[in-house]
């Protein structure tokens, strides 16, 4: 064998080596990332005085994870979020989180 073949034996298997261990990568790279995403309202039926200028008023909250737990701490992020909106906090008292959660998938 020659130097010029054995080079170029080597270029090729490092060339595969090379192809073989970014294949093995990539899954990991484009991997989804799952969260689940809350909502909060304050429902339409909440009296008028105090609550008319936060009826219907929504906030989300998201959470990582696929899980029923996941779901409820991205449900108390929206409550908290949502607390933090409304102009009078009696409202709150008119809080629907019973909606179900939404999967985020991410890159």
């Amino acid at each position: 064998m020659t130097i010029v073949t054995r080079n170029a034996a080597r270029l090729i298997r490092a060339a595969v080596f090379a192809g073989l261990a970014s294949f093995a990568v990539a899954p990991a790279a484009h991997a989804a990332k799952i969260s689940q995403q809350g909502q909060c309202s304050i429902k339409e039926g909440a009296p008028a005085d105090p609550c008319k200028a936060d009826r219907g008023r929504t906030a989300t909250g998201v959470y990582p994870g696929k899980s029923h737990e996941a779901c409820t701490e991205a449900k108390k992020l929206a409550r908290t979020n949502l607390a933090a909106r409304v102009a009078n906090k009696a409202c709150m008292a008119y809080t629907d989180c019973s909606k179900r959660c939404k999967v985020i998938e991410s890159q």
